[in-house]
């Protein structure tokens, strides 16, 4: 883990991030994956850009993970922003089709407040 002091919530949110992200991005790169994400497999269901935001999304859970042994300075920084950028305009792109839902909107706001909280 990274010589920062770091709270036990913040250390939960990143691995739950971690562990979420790899899942995800294995689920749209490998068809068959018993798993999925509402927000992203909606805006992003074709076949090219579910791949390309799959692997994405998978490349950004290793560097999560990474991050508990080593620091990879600033490209985690920039691949988080990407994923945080994606995952707003999903959220949009899936409430302006399919209308206003609480629980969704939240996993959102969850998802995207905790890569922020994620600093070096």
């Amino acid at each position: 883990m990274s010589k920062e002091k770091r709270g036990l919530g913040l250390f939960l949110i990143h691995l739950a991030l971690a562990v979420y992200f790899v899942l995800l991005g294995l689920s749209m790169v490998v068809k068959g994956f018993p798993w999925h994400s509402s927000t992203i497999s909606a805006a992003f269901g074709g076949d090219t850009l579910g791949l390309v935001m799959g692997i994405l999304l998978l490349v950004c859970g290793v560097f999560l993970v990474i991050r508990f042994f080593w620091n990879p300075g600033k490209v985690d920084n920039i691949i988080k922003l990407i994923v945080v950028i994606v995952w707003a305009v999903a959220a949009v792109m899936v409430f302006m089709k399919n209308g206003f839902n609480v629980i969704e909107l939240a996993k959102d706001v969850l998802v995207i407040g905790g890569l922020l909280a994620i600093k070096d």
